[in-house]
């Protein structure tokens, strides 16, 4: 199970368009175009920036203050469905981390300070139901407690309450 837990959070690393930590690259073409981790974005209304896709299909926006990330920036998926939500403040991840299944259901959740994981991950599987909780302080595991068998791997029929599984000594 501990493995299933470690695979699984290996893969939230993979999704959606842009990872959910990273250091991002900016420059700014004119007052209506900037470019962020090779991305152009178009500016919208006040300081709200997005970028669309091939097909013409968002696929994020948020918006800029002093040319830095500010408040949720929300990605989607190339079919126009929520991937995303991502707090920041001045131009750091700070807030929420949100992550969403192609059906729409909560994929993750993380509380994010300065940019570094500090209170709960929580992870959901498919069907809505709580699979596990992580605890981190300042970026470090501290505990993880498992509620429901592990989507990724269904052999694994233990049902876990809460369960604490593995713990920092």
């Amino acid at each position: 199970m501990k493995l299933t837990i470690l695979i699984f959070m290996a893969l939230t690393i993979v999704g959606c368009q842009s990872s959910s930590s990273q250091t991002i690259a900016f420059e700014r073409l004119s007052e209506d175009k900037v470019i962020i981790n090779g991305d152009t974005l178009n500016k919208l209304e006040g300081n709200q920036y997005q970028k669309k896709n091939d097909s013409g299909k968002v696929e994020y926006e948020g918006t800029l203050l002093a040319d830095k990330k500010e408040g949720r920036w929300i990605t989607y998926y190339k079919d126009g469905s929520l991937c995303k939500e991502i707090d920041y403040s001045n131009g750091q991840q700070n807030g929420k981390f949100i992550w969403y299944f192609t059906n729409g259901s909560k994929q993750q959740e993380a509380d994010v300070v300065n940019g570094i994981k500090h209170g709960e991950d929580k992870y959901w599987n498919k069907d809505g139901t709580l699979n596990s909780i992580t605890t981190f302080e300042n970026g470090e595991q501290i505990e993880i407690r498992a509620y429901k068998p592990n989507y990724i791997n269904t052999t694994d029929t233990t049902t876990y309450n809460g369960d604490v599984i593995w713990k920092k000594e």
